[in-house]
């Protein structure tokens, strides 16, 4: 499938030399186009509601928000964007809170002029992209799920629909944001997680989003 054409890039990174340097390797590419690139998350977070770029590329330690921050007020905000992690870090912790988010890529920073341009076309397709060195990670979070599913066999009952809103619930969105992204309403968003609260024999108001949160890397 050819990528799609004239396809829209915002970069945010505190420093200017590799903003140049990620912009470069992007105009490699005809059918990138950079519409904006940021030094700290806040202008980061403006963008992506001004411009609505399909794809953001964020450096993980911003001033004033970093790289998660901005991906959760732009959930919060119902932004609809691709997202790829710019870091240094290689740190297992991070890359579950990172996937647990929504985000689809991760790329570190030693890698990124040569990876990112496949990535953003990955993630862009809605598809995951992490760099190589990182990828044992994802490995280990399948394990981690498999583990969760013999343990919680109920989990086999739920639909598509249901483990979709259930991995959104373990983000901390409300059943607004959740309607909003999905584009059903949130009387049906609250049909769903009742309906999961039943299969699954969680009791309490707030047992679903326990439940959620207490195995967001797993889901």
């Amino acid at each position: 499938m050819n990528p799609p054409p004239n396809l829209r890039v915002l970069i945010a990174d505190d420093h200017a030399v590799v903003r140049r340097g990620l912009r470069a390797a992007i105009a490699e590419d005809a059918h990138l186009t950079v519409v904006a690139d940021g030094a700290d998350g806040a202008a980061a977070l403006r963008a992506l509601q001004e411009l609505g770029p399909g794809v953001a590329v964020l450096d993980y330690g911003m001033p004033q928000l970093n790289a998660l921050e901005v991906v959760a007020k732009a959930h919060e905000l119902g932004v609809e964007c691709a997202f790829i992690l710019l870091t240094m870090h290689k740190e297992e912790a991070l890359f579950n809170e990172v996937v647990s988010l929504g985000v689809l890529g991760y790329v570190l920073k030693e890698n990124a002029v040569e990876e990112l341009v496949a990535g953003i076309h990955q993630v862009a397709a809605g598809r995951h992209f992490f760099s190589p060195e990182i990828s044992d990670f994802m490995v280990q979070r399948h394990q981690r799920a498999v583990r969760l599913n013999a343990a919680k066999p109920e989990l086999q009952w739920l639909t598509p629909a249901e483990r979709q809103i259930l991995r959104l619930i373990a983000q901390s969105r409300t059943s607004r944001e959740i309607a909003r992204q999905l584009d059903i309403s949130s009387r049906t968003v609250d049909n769903h997680r009742a309906h999961m609260a039943a299969k699954l024999s969680l009791v309490g108001v707030h047992s679903l989003v326990k439940f959620a949160l207490d195995h967001r890397h797993s889901l």
